[in-house]
């Protein structure tokens, strides 16, 4: 059988996928999990883009700054030290 969430191979036998950590629905002891929370199409159709979220380009390129700043004080600290 197959992840619901990553598509990795699971065993009945797996309460969660090893890869993602998402819930093996068919596993007997997730019974009370999928009781309380229910089965993964149940999920999926209460939040359909719980696994497509996307970082938005202010982080983006807030990183791309802290990495250029990063960058230019170890330029500065070389070229000072020489």
């Amino acid at each position: 059988m197959k992840c619901v969430r990553c598509g990795a191979e699971l065993k009945d036998t797996d309460r969660v996928c090893i890869r993602c950590g998402a819930v093996n629905y068919n596993n007997q002891e997730n019974e009370s999990y999928v009781r309380k929370y229910g089965n993964s199409n149940e999920i999926k159709a209460t939040n359909p883009g719980y696994m497509n979220k996307k970082i938005g380009l202010f982080p983006k390129i807030l990183l791309v700054i802290m990495i250029v700043i990063i960058i230019a004080i170890i330029i500065y600290l070389y070229v000072k030290n020489r």
